[in-house]
């Protein structure tokens, strides 16, 4: 198990979390469809992003939206250094640990080459919903 601590997130971590963004996602997402340089940026609100810290140094990052009927999980990215060392999991098993305190279900959406898609399989989620990129998936808060 990897020690972290997490942060809420403030506008002057938009530079790392770009950087983030773009070594995680841009890859994957140009085999599907175009990348958008500026997405990021103009979507950021970091009222709902915790900055992932190792030793205090930035890492990754958790998008948690909590509504009135689940818990939105936005986005789960961590740095390719950390990355396959568990740290992903870990993360995952805090939000549905939090989501089963207030009796909600995690919901998520994945691309469907994403290799995440199977971590969240075997953390017990199921897919709910299919599209021609995506898979929208649940894991019920029992």
């Amino acid at each position: 198990m990897i020690k972290f601590t997490l942060r809420p997130a403030k506008d002057d971590d938009l530079d790392f979390l770009d950087w983030l963004n773009t070594k995680c996602m841009k890859e994957r997402v140009e085999k599907v469809m175009d990348w958008q340089v500026d997405l990021f940026r103009d979507t950021f609100e970091p009222r709902n992003v915790r900055i992932v810290l190792v030793d205090d140094f930035p890492v990754g990052m958790l998008k948690v939206q909590i509504d009135h009927d689940s818990v939105y999980l936005g986005d789960v990215m961590v740095a390719p250094d950390y990355q396959n060392r568990g740290l992903g999991s870990q993360l995952v098993a805090q939000v549905v640990t939090e989501a089963v305190a207030l009796n909600l279900p995690v919901r998520l959406r994945v691309l469907k080459s994403n290799p995440a898609k199977e971590l969240y399989q075997r953390l017990g989620f199921e897919i709910i919903k299919n599209d021609e990129f995506y898979c929208w998936m649940e894991k019920a808060a029992s």
